[in-house]
């Protein structure tokens, strides 16, 4: 016997593809998870508030020190958000007795509106109606962070219709002002006095209130308002991406649009404002695809309305289905039957025996089993060459067994029937609460396509107006939104300036998962999907590298030649090439590939969300792993990188190998631990050199 093979079966789980997968350490679960989550939404294979438990139950798993360090790297090197917030909020419920998590606290929220979000998230994970029993670690640090904004700060991001205001959070901390002026602005905020500031939203709030003869007259006040806020320089970096299409769409002049140019190419704006990659790509597809932008945003919509309209009892009854048929199934096993799926009957040979039938044995050749018990259904006829005699057996409690069901069976087949009565039970009692909220769902997808039809309308009616003001400036939308894109392009090149990249003789691949389960936004809002992320990381790569091989991998692997030049379009150009290589996620072909051509290389990088599994022969013995264990013969000192997209907390390959390396997240910062790696380090040892 082998110890160490025992060892090695101790580190394997499966993933949600029920595929051989290893276990992560606490420590990278939680960071490969965190730096893949931009909010609460549901992801393909995880729901939002699964993900959300997972988390806390990392954070109690890992040291206190390592929480608050995966917090501001989320928050400064990632440039998240939401996440951090709930990250110092389980901390903060765990961790007591110094003044960690008001250090991480102090440095971590970094804009006014991040004082309210995370009160908010105290709230809601600690399930109190008040925030009376707050913290007081992050008490203190909110109160450090109360003092470093200004009163535009302040003014732009008091939202008075959130569950917690600044006025709130200002009563509940009880910040002490450091100078003179900023007790003057605390007063403010208690009056709330703040002066309005400069900002879009108030710009265009004002036309919104004003009213006008039509349509045509709004679109040209609107184009003035930006036009004037393009001119003034106080609009932020931020605003102006989200907004490109607004502002195409209303036609603004050409020294506005020159100026817009000149700003998104500019590469110190673009570093400055840490934008992500996929930031740019959003904006360039809302450009590019305008008609297929608007439908997809309805779609998501309605996408996640089916999904938020799931209720416990629904979820409970299918869960009760599935266990009803894996009893029948055991039953159908043990009587020598066929399955019983959905009021199908089938025959099979049972061999010529003694059978218990009507109180005494008979003697009876081929049996046609079915299954009459489950179903109530009449025993179907067949010719006589499959069967001389036919009997319909009633399975009842006086006559359920065989004379050669073994007494283990037979208790067995009594506890299974007292489980599915039990089951059968249940169903009905939550088959009514079913059928309520089915008819909730329709509702609300009624209304939904109701939005949908007022949407495209509304949509078809700008876009002719659109046209028309196009048409009077002797153009069309793809010269005019030209010079924008090309600023795109240039803009997410500067993203990758921190990308040490390989020289010539570095033979690196670059492979994207473009399986079925990478076609699923980010969150909510968004147009940008798993699927756009790993082929703009890989692109980004691939601009940084002279000796590339690339290519996108699904059912099977393709190599893909991508330009270096324009990043943005191909990555939407690859979009019109969906489905081209199947939508399994059959990862060990890409090694299988460089295996059968002999080609050697030194990185082999995957951008995938790891649930690779084998869809050619489910119980076959290709995976991953035993690729790469076959190619190491061929190219011994090649390294296999693992970009993790998606943080289900698995990995498709044993992380403690020395030859393979795991990287996660959605910016540009992933490229910064591939120096690390260079160096002997990982992502882990670069988060703990933090210093909080």
């Amino acid at each position: 016997m082998s110890y160490d093979k025992q060892l090695r079966k101790d580190g394997l789980t499966s993933n949600h593809e029920g595929a051989v997968a290893w276990r992560m350490t606490p420590e990278w679960e939680l960071y490969t998870t965190v730096v893949t989550t931009m909010g609460t939404e549901d992801k393909f294979y995880e729901k939002g508030d699964d993900r959300v438990r997972r988390i806390a139950e990392l954070v109690r798993k890992v040291e206190p020190e390592f929480v608050a360090q995966l917090a501001i790297y989320s928050r400064e090197e990632m440039h998240l958000r939401s996440v951090p917030m709930l990250l110092l909020v389980e901390l903060a419920s765990c961790h007591h007795g110094d003044s960690l998590v008001s250090r991480a606290v102090s440095r971590t929220v970094q804009r006014a509106d991040e004082i309210t979000e995370l009160l908010m998230c105290y709230q809601w994970r600690m399930g109190r109606k008040g925030l009376n029993q707050l913290s007081h670690q992050l008490r203190k640090g909110l109160a450090e962070a109360f003092n470093r904004f200004d009163e535009y700060q302040f003014a732009k991001y008091n939202r008075t219709g959130r569950k917690v205001t600044l006025r709130d959070a200002l009563l509940l901390v009880h910040p002490k002002p450091k100078n003179k002026a900023q007790a003057e602005i605390f007063l403010k905020i208690l009056n709330d006095t703040l002066s309005t500031p400069y900002t879009w939203e108030t710009e265009l709030s004002v036309i919104g209130k004003q009213g006008f003869s039509s349509l045509e007259e709004r679109d040209k006040a609107q184009c003035d308002t930006w036009q004037q806020l393009i001119k003034s320089g106080r609009l932020g970096y931020m605003a102006v991406l989200r907004n490109l299409r607004n502002m195409t769409n209303l036609c603004i002049d050409d020294e506005s649009k020159h100026m817009v140019c000149k700003r998104l190419a500019n590469p110190v704006e673009v570093r400055k404002s840490k934008q992500m990659p996929f930031r740019f790509l959003s904006a360039y597809l809302q450009l590019v695809n305008d008609q297929v932008f608007v439908k997809e945003r309805v779609e998501e919509s309605l996408y996640f309305a089916m999904g938020y309209g799931s209720h416990w009892s629904q979820d409970a009854y299918n869960t009760l289905w599935g266990k009803r048929w894996e009893i029948q199934r055991q039953m159908d096993s043990l009587f020598r039957r066929d399955y019983c799926i959905e009021r199908k009957v089938y025959r099979y040979p049972i061999f010529r025996r003694r059978e218990y039938y009507m109180g005494k044995y008979q003697a009876c050749g081929n049996i046609l089993a079915c299954n009459a018990r489950i179903n109530g259904e009449e025993v179907k006829r067949f010719p006589k060459r499959h069967t001389r005699r036919l009997v319909k057996r009633r399975l009842d409690k006086q006559y359920r067994q065989f004379d050669s069901l073994s007494e283990r069976d037979w208790l067995k087949s009594q506890k299974l029937e007292k489980q599915l009565e039990h089951i059968e039970k249940r169903m009905a009692e939550l088959e009514p609460k079913c059928r309520q909220q089915e008819e909730l769902y329709n509702k609300k997808l009624e209304k939904m396509r109701k939005v949908e039809s007022f949407l495209e309308k509304s949509y078809a009616a700008e876009r002719r107006r659109r046209n028309a003001r196009l048409a009077t400036k002797g153009t069309n939308r793809e010269k005019f939104i030209a010079p924008i894109l090309k600023a795109l392009e240039k803009a997410v090149k500067y993203t990758a300036d921190n990308i040490n990249g390989f020289g010539e003789n570095t033979r690196v691949l670059l492979a994207s998962d473009v399986s079925g389960s990478m076609f699923r936004s980010i969150s909510e809002r968004s147009s940008v999907k798993n699927y756009h992320i790993g082929l703009l990381l890989s692109m980004l790569m691939k601009q940084r590298c002279e000796n590339v091989v690339a290519g996108i991998f699904g059912t099977d692997w393709k190599v893909c030649d991508f330009s270096s030049d324009d990043i943005l379009r191909n990555t939407v150009d690859m979009v019109s090439r969906e489905g081209e290589v199947g939508y399994s996620t059959n990862g060990y072909k890409v090694i299988d590939w460089l295996i059968d051509e002999n080609r050697v290389m030194d990185k082999v990088m995957l951008f995938t969300d790891c649930e690779l599994w084998n869809s050619d022969g489910y119980y076959g013995d290709a995976h991953l792993s035993k690729s790469w264990d076959r190619y190491k013969s061929i190219a011994p000192e090649a390294k296999l990188y693992i970009f993790n997209l998606a943080g289900y907390g698995t990995s498709p390959i044993d992380m403690k190998r020395d030859d393979v390396f795991c990287v996660a997240g959605w910016s540009d910062k992933v490229f910064n631990i591939l120096a690390a790696l260079e160096q002997g380090e990982d992502a882990i040892n670069v988060i703990r050199q933090i210093v909080v």
